[in-house]
């Protein structure tokens, strides 16, 4: 729990990772920010661990569709992840352990999104948003931090689709190790993500080599 925000077991949320163009349907990779794409989603806890992640969706496709497809969203619908269980009575209310997502994300008794603002928010549900915000950002920092600790990640994977979501998958499990063994993390990486973010929109008709 952070800010005050009971019974949160993570934050999930979508990240764009840079491909090549692949050779089928490449149109589909191509995101709202105009580069050739992969999603890795991942539920995130308040220690930047990954509890679960989904990779490989084409850039194009919305989070929303993607966590609809996911297992994640299965299991939460099922109560097998989040069990009532683990409900707790809090102010004469019964609080069921849940997600948080961001605007993308549908409301349900299991996900907690934050209130629509449109300018007419009333001081309680600006100070959910507020603590919803400082709780959910855990699964943006992780996203940093996975950029950081693992570099090419944050340019361009030159690699097949099918090898990208493996190269993905594989450095968010050594991010957690590396997350619980307290390995050193110099906050000068992030800086570094921070400079390859504005990746130029790709060239459609550019042919480009592949692994």
């Amino acid at each position: 729990m952070r800010v005050g925000f009971p019974q949160v077991v993570g934050a999930v949320d979508g990240c764009h990772l840079a491909i090549l163009a692949p050779n089928e349907n490449p149109e589909d990779y191509v995101n709202r920010k105009g580069f050739y794409s992969i999603i890795l989603q991942g539920l995130v806890d308040s220690n930047y661990l990954f509890r679960d992640m989904y990779v490989g969706w084409p850039g194009k496709v919305h989070d929303s569709r993607v966590f609809k497809n996911s297992p994640l969203y299965d299991a939460c619908c099922a109560r097998t992840f989040l069990p009532m269980g683990l409900s707790k009575v809090i102010a004469n209310v019964v609080v069921p352990p849940v997600i948080l997502g961001d605007s993308a994300y549908g409301l349900t008794n299991w996900l907690m999104r934050p209130f629509t603002d449109r300018g007419n928010l009333s001081n309680e549900e600006v100070a959910f948003n507020s603590a919803h915000s400082k709780t959910r950002v855990v699964v943006e920092n992780a996203f940093g931090r996975l950029k950081g600790q693992f570099r090419p990640l944050g340019k361009r994977l030159d690699q097949s689709v099918e090898n990208a979501t493996i190269t993905v998958t594989a450095c968010c499990v050594l991010h957690n190790y590396c997350e619980v063994m307290k390995e050193e993390f110099d906050e000068g990486w992030l800086e570094e993500v921070q400079l390859h973010l504005n990746i130029q929109p790709c060239d459609r008709e550019e042919k480009q080599d592949r692994e």
